[in-house]
Order: C-alpha cells, then structure tokens, then sequence
C-alpha cells in the first residue's frame, strides 16, 4: 500500500492479488467466475474528500497516546489544524475555551467518563464527536452527536467531524433566519 498526497486529497493505492479481493457488498460471485489466486494483481485506489474538514481546528480529547497521535497526524494531512490534545477531563476542561470548531471526545479517559466535557461543549454550542471502544454498550447519550465507534480509522473521524460542524452551522443560520424574520 503506498500514500500520496494529491489535489483532490489523500490517494491510497492498493496492491492484492485477484484471489484476496471480495465481491463488492450485495454481490455474490460465484466461483468458476472469480480470478484465481494467481491471476495478476488488481489495484483499487481510494481518494478521500478532505475539503470537508480541511482548515477546520479541531480539539482531540483522547487517552490513548497512540490513537491521539493517529489522530493529530491524519487529520492534518486532510487540512484541518489541531488546536490542542487532552487525556484527562481535567485537561479538556480547562482547553473548551480555546477557539476551535470541532471536538474529538473519547467517551472514557483512564477511568473518567468524559460526559462533563461534553455537558460543556454541548452548553456552548460546539459540535462534537464521541468515539468510543464500548460497542457491546450503549454510546453517550443526551446529546445529538455521532458516535464512531473503535477501531475507527481517520477517515470515520473526519467524516463525523465535517457531519458534525455542518449540523452546527446549518443550526447557527436557522437561528440567525429566524431572529432576522423576527426583527421588524
């Protein structure tokens, strides 16, 4: 697998032999017409659309040193800037007043529900997401915020994130239409 930068985003290039590859969702092949392992490689190159987070600041509140690290790098190279990372709710606490347009919040830091941080944004009006290592439990609930769930990978992120700060500003303008209806 190589990764390039390109205009249009991230370009990934993948390089399977035909046997390895799967039959697209909601299609069967049968066997006599798959390629056989030995068949030369087919290469499917993914783009990712980053103009939907790209110049966006982002906050991550997130434990896990390698998966904060993962996600400051990723989310970079899609063109968003990162305004601080945070382990504990402590630490997330005292960062919510910074300026930035989205957060990233891990639902449990070393033990600590992250709820409080999220009553915080929530009472100020800024998006955010959870993402959480819970599956088998319910997510965070309360807020209309999506949830991605662990293992996630950086495109999830940004995906919820752009959903996210679109759903806040979508809201923000209804807001402003409404008190500029109401004014005589």
């Amino acid at each position: 697998m190589t990764l390039e930068p390109s205009p249009a985003g991230l370009k990934a290039r993948i390089e399977a032999a035909a046997g390895a590859l799967a039959s697209p969702p909601g299609e069967t092949a049968e066997p006599s017409s798959r390629p056989a392992a030995d068949e030369p490689a087919q290469i499917l190159t993914v783009e990712s659309d980053p103009g939907r987070i790209a110049g966006l600041k982002i906050l991550i509140v997130e434990d896990s040193l390698l998966l904060a690290l993962e996600l400051e790098q990723g989310l970079t190279d899609l063109g968003a800037h990162i305004v601080g990372t945070a382990a504990e709710v402590g630490e997330a606490m005292a960062m919510i007043d910074r300026p930035f347009d989205a957060a990233v919040l891990d639902a449990n830091l070393n033990g600590a529900s992250v709820m409080p941080v999220a009553q915080a944004l929530h009472a100020m009006g800024r998006p955010f997401i959870f993402a959480t290592g819970y599956a088998d439990k319910a997510g965070p609930t309360g807020f209309d915020a999506p949830v991605v769930r662990k293992p996630y990978n950086v495109g999830q992120i940004a995906r919820a994130l752009a959903q996210a700060y679109a759903q806040s500003e979508a809201g923000r303008a209804g807001v402003e239409r409404g008190r500029a209806a109401a004014r005589p």
